[in-house]
């Protein structure tokens, strides 16, 4: 990601540290993702509460242990009770959070039954689904007693982020199941089934700001454009996907292209280059620059509503950021690792969020995988070719067992679709991104800029829609064990061809 300014002098930079710890700070961040993950076996078994405790006081006297044998100098006892205590720092973090979900009034209405008037905050963008809109709210108080609780609802009219409201509803458990597991990971402790409601108080200024660049960019971007061609240019920018029909979003789902309307990296890069580009033509000094690019990325985050593969892209701008401003050399590897580490130790919840399994997984895939698939495949296509080839299968290689383990299966024509769908939706995105700056300015010339970009998103819509046709792939077992252990054969299998192709290349 290029944010602008002059080249560091190589003299000037400085080693970066994470350099010589390059195994153990990448061990570290997929073990505590997985370590967290594998609570969710703990939780299903109801031992939440009996072991919640015991994992924290073992977890920190496992640090405990890491920090007198790195005093002591014995490296290896320290990386492996670094790794040790990784792992039970983060099932401590998710066994206490589960505990204390457990403990609230909320889940308390789940025994006692009944209604309850309820003082709530809508905490997350409402998502349009079969039966209205989905979103998650913070409960202030049940029966005039304070509180501050999540939970789920399904609401028939779409409220805006930040709307006070005043409800009566019962109160539910969560499903089980991936549903209910993604709802955990938003911190809701229940469902609500609403009876009444009414809108007591309007969001801050914060959520109203951002609602209104949200609304204009979806009225540039639909001003001359169908609602399926400018919902998507519009979910390129902001994840934001109301407007893209159902058989639309289904068909991208099916093909695997949903991924890019969930915003990531690429979007992050984008914005920060045209933020950096303009700051450069301004002539803004360096110090100024680098503090309103800083600024950019949390405001980005929030207008796309902080889902986990936002703040992964998010903190990894900001770790580029610091590093450039330190005259750090810097490896994306590293970042990449750095900023999944951080964010699973504030919010340790966050191990159960697919979204950032898969965001994490793709760039992992693109910064480890594609390099050497583009390499062996430059030795017979050309090199444009080769890089667009090598970065689709990387990713896909690399989130792969992620798909495996949650859906069990694969679709095949994920790969082909990406291919030709990826190029032409980063030009739409890119068009997308100047039509949503000018919509802060004049609707009118931002939905002439939007139109531009229309043709490209018809393309990608076209090539899901072709896709959809063609799905199928590999089906694991339903049973959580079996997938775990053929995604580990296979694990097994790769590593082993690879060995054996080293072996023989090393012999010949």
């Amino acid at each position: 990601m290029s944010v602008g300014g002059p080249p560091l002098d190589p003299d000037d930079v400085v080693p970066a540290p994470a350099a010589e710890i390059l195994g153990p700070l990448g061990l570290l961040a997929p073990v505590g993702l997985v370590a967290g993950r594998g609570v969710a076996v703990l939780h299903d078994a109801g031992l939440t509460r009996v072991l919640a405790l015991p994992v924290a006081l073992l977890a920190g006297a496992t640090l405990l242990l890491s920090v007198l044998a790195l005093r002591a100098g014995r490296e290896r006892t320290a990386a492996a009770s670094v790794l040790l205590a990784m792992v039970l720092v983060t099932s401590a973090g998710v066994l206490l959070r589960l505990d204390t979900f457990e403990r609230g009034l909320v889940p308390a209405l789940v025994d006692r039954g009944g209604t309850a008037d309820m003082e709530v905050r809508v905490a997350a963008e409402p998502r349009k689904g079969t039966l209205g809109w989905q979103t998650v709210l913070v409960v202030a108080a049940v029966d005039g007693v304070a509180t501050r609780e999540r939970v789920a609802a399904v609401l028939e009219t779409a409220p805006a982020l930040g709307d006070r409201l005043r409800i009566v509803a019962s109160v539910r458990p969560l499903p089980d199941g991936g549903y209910g597991r993604w709802l955990t990971q938003a911190h809701a402790v229940a469902l609500l089934d609403v009876r009444e409601i009414e809108v007591v108080g309007r969001p801050g200024g914060l959520s109203r700001a951002s609602e209104h660049v949200r609304q204009r960019i979806r009225t540039a971007a639909t001003r001359h454009l169908s609602e399926a061609n400018g919902g998507l240019l519009v979910g390129f920018v902001t994840g934001d996907t109301r407007l893209l029909p159902d058989v639309a979003g289904d068909a991208m789902q099916a093909t695997g292209l949903s991924h890019l309307t969930a915003v990531s990296g690429s979007n992050t890069a984008i914005l920060l280059t045209g933020v950096a580009g303009l700051l450069s033509l301004l002539r803004v000094g360096a110090r100024l620059r680098w503090s309103v690019l800083a600024l950019t990325v949390p405001w980005f985050a929030f207008l796309t509503r902080l889902e986990p593969s936002v703040l992964r892209a998010g903190t990894m701008a900001l770790l580029v950021i610091a590093a450039a401003v330190h005259g750090v050399a810097r490896d994306a590897r590293h970042l990449l690792a750095g900023a999944v580490l951080l964010l699973v130790l504030i919010d340790p919840m966050l191990t159960w969020s697919l979204g950032l399994m898969l965001s994490a997984g793709a760039t992992l895939g693109v910064l480890v995988v594609a390099p050497v698939i583009t390499r062996r495949l430059e030795r017979r296509l050309p090199r444009a070719v080769a890089g667009l080839l090598g970065i689709t299968l990387g990713a896909q290689l690399a989130v792969s067992p992620v798909l495996l383990l949650s859906f069990g299966t694969i679709e095949w024509v994920s790969v082909p679709a990406n291919l030709l769908a990826v190029p032409v939706a980063a030009i739409g995105a890119t068009i997308a991104f100047v039509g949503s700056a000018v919509a802060l300015v004049h609707l009118g010339a931002a939905s002439s800029v939007f139109a531009l970009a229309g043709p490209a998103a018809a393309s990608v819509l076209w090539v899901a829609r072709v896709g959809a046709r063609f799905t199928g792939g590999p089906t694991l077992p339903e049973s959580p064990l079996l997938r775990a252990a053929s995604v580990a054969v296979l694990g097994m299998l790769a590593v082993a061809v690879r060995r054996v192709r080293w072996r023989t290349r090393s012999t010949q």
